[in-house]
């Protein structure tokens, strides 16, 4: 009885795992940690000083908030069949309120995973993680 669930099992769920395929250039090409970033995180210092956005100017900006349209057309023509996306620096690193440090890094979290929840078998991410050191002044 086991033996016949079992094969059953696995008859059920082969197809299914068999039906995901990853891009493949033929190279295997994975990337990781390629630069990507929010409008809000790039206009941050805005209300108190410079931005990062004002900093790099139009094209790079373009470039860190897209994924869709010209970073996934540059992975097909350069042979990259998986990226690994993560927060571009400074990050939240830049930001030396503590709570609203928090704040943005899941807001950045929320934003990045909806951005490649459409296509996962191009893209994955790292999350951008908030701590402090407990006994410290900041």
């Amino acid at each position: 009885m086991f033996a016949l669930f079992a094969i059953s099992l696995t008859l059920t769920i082969l197809p299914a795992l068999s039906a995901r395929k990853f891009n493949n250039t033929g190279s295997g090409t994975i990337v990781f940690e390629e630069a990507w970033s929010t409008p809000e995180l790039l206009n941050f210092g805005n209300s108190t000083g410079t931005s990062i956005g004002s900093q790099l100017g139009p094209q790079l900006d373009a470039n860190l908030l897209d994924v869709h349209n010209q970073r996934l057309t540059q992975m097909d023509a350069t042979g990259i069949d998986f990226m690994v996306l993560s927060c571009a620096s400074p990050c939240i690193q830049g930001i030396s309120d503590p709570a609203t440090a928090e704040a943005m890094a899941k807001k950045n979290n929320d934003a990045l995973a909806a951005t490649i929840a459409n296509n996962t078998m191009r893209f994955g991410a790292f999350g951008t993680i908030f701590w402090i050191l407990r006994g410290t002044s900041q």
